[in-house]
């Protein structure tokens, strides 16, 4: 088992929102200064994921932000790109064309749409492993694909060389807690947390990392909470883990998926970092909802000092 393999991607993978130019293309200097930012406190950018509008943006500027990520990379820290919303056929030619690029790993969803079986499952995720040439984090995301990467499938597949682990993003303790007695022992298999809820007990269980939205925001306080984690000091983990439960509040309670995307990219914006414009079909804040988040935002805020 190849532990160096997945050593460099356990910790705290930011799935990063992705800058845009009120022209609706990719912001490359805003970017730029996002990934570094998220790098330099110690967290390992995820580009083109869920929070990142993988399924708005266009392929050309997908590979802007490719580009973009490769010039802004600091060495041991891994290139991590998801491909959601390609077809099987771009899947692969753009997955092989980033490897030849330099990132390190891509991730991928099923396809959106069709209901599908295990085997149909097993089978669409086992013909990618043998076209694309690196590795693979597979991305279990229901609420928004409505198919679930069943576990059992999940453990079969891990046993394919190139496929290195999973984010899992389904909101089900027992199904965690079933993954982790597989996995948990793994060398070259990763379990990555994607819910907040569930990523106290996710770490406890021997989770080899977590992929949080809101560390676009407070990144720090994340790298904290693994490596107190990481000392044993599991109260001073609880209680970071309830700071960042509050802040995640603020933009998903109540919201649906795009519109907390909005808000998290608005607050991430008040630091001066990028701008809080979104791609069709999504749409930003308007002058009255950016008010109201900010005033709650400064409430959170000033707990945080």
């Amino acid at each position: 088992m190849n532990d160096k393999k997945t050593s460099v991607y356990r910790g705290v993978i930011v799935p990063m929102i992705t800058p845009f130019t009120d022209r609706g293309k990719i912001d490359k200097i805003s970017a730029g200064k996002l990934i570094r930012y998220l790098i330099g406190n110690g967290t390992i950018p995820f580009i083109l994921g869920t929070s990142g509008e993988v399924y708005s943006i266009a392929i050309e500027e997908r590979n802007v932000l490719v580009k973009t990520l490769l010039e802004s990379r600091k060495e041991g820290v891994p290139l991590i790109v998801g491909m959601g919303g390609l077809t099987f056929e771009d899947t692969v030619r753009l997955s092989n064309q980033y490897f030849e690029w330099g990132i390190d790993t891509v991730v991928l969803t099923l396809p959106g749409y069709f209901a599908l079986r295990d085997d149909q499952i097993f089978q669409y995720f086992h013909e990618l492993s043998g076209k694309i040439n690196g590795d693979i984090i597979l991305y279990n995301i229901p609420a928004t694909i409505h198919n679930s990467l069943s576990v059992e499938v999940v453990n079969r597949l891990s046993r394919l060389e190139n496929i290195i682990g999973i984010k899992d993003s389904e909101f089900d303790e027992n199904r965690m807690v079933e993954s982790l007695k597989l996995w948990r022992n793994r060398d070259d298999f990763l379990y990555l947390v994607g819910v907040h809820e569930l990523m106290l007990q996710g770490l406890t269980l021997g989770a080899n990392g977590l992929v949080p939205s809101t560390a676009n925001l407070v990144p720090d306080l994340y790298n904290k909470m693994f490596a107190l984690h990481l000392e044993g000091k599991y109260d001073e983990v609880e209680k970071i883990h309830v700071r960042t439960s509050e802040i995640l509040s603020l933009y998903k309670n109540g919201h649906l998926l795009g519109e907390s995307i909005a808000i998290l990219k608005y607050l991430v914006s008040l630091s001066g970092l990028i701008s809080p414009n979104m791609l069709p079909p999504l749409t930003g804040l308007t002058e009255e909802e950016k008010k109201d988040i900010y005033l709650k935002w400064e409430k959170i805020n000033n707990k945080l000092k």
